[in-house]
């Protein structure tokens, strides 16, 4: 996640990231989207062939958790908890 994609994630207002490849401590891209509290779940190897364009996805930073296309009752619980 580079400083420039995370301005732009920032800047867009987005509620989370989802990125398929590691992020190393200390890189500023990731620093920069958890200042904004933009939480980020790296290392998803494989995510390309779970998600298919237009597919939802739930990204849970605090449990490192995505889950592509949750049921309703997934969303409810996780938007109870914030």
């Amino acid at each position: 996640l580079t400083a420039m994609l995370a301005l732009a994630v920032i800047a867009r207002r987005a509620v989370a990231v989802a990125v398929a490849g590691g992020v190393e401590a200390g890189e500023l891209g990731p620093a920069l989207c958890r200042a904004a509290g933009v939480p980020v779940v790296a290392d998803l190897s494989g995510i390309y062939a779970w998600a298919r364009p237009g597919d939802r996805m739930l990204v849970d930073g605090d449990a490192g958790l995505v889950r592509i296309n949750p049921p309703p009752t997934a969303v409810a619980r996780f938007r109870a908890r914030r």
